[in-house]
């Protein structure tokens, strides 16, 4: 149960870590020359720092739980 929700959960760690990045890099002033571009507010920072910690645990909870398995 616990393989499958890890299985689960993983890529869509990675899905919003991915968004969290690019929404940290995007512009966020409009001074890119395009007058239809909305005013964005940065991401905080906490929560990329949090969907990089659960990613790495999930990343490292995989292996063990194989290990414990096959033990």
């Amino acid at each position: 149960m616990v393989e499958v929700a890890l299985t689960l959960i993983t890529p869509v760690l990675l899905r919003e870590l991915l968004r969290w990045l690019q929404a940290a890099v995007s512009p966020h002033d409009g001074s890119s020359g395009a007058d239809n571009i909305e005013h964005v507010p940065k991401p905080p920072e906490w929560k990329g720092w949090v969907l990089a910690v659960a990613l790495g645990l999930c990343s490292m909870a995989m292996p063990m739980m194989l290990h414990h398995h096959k033990w």
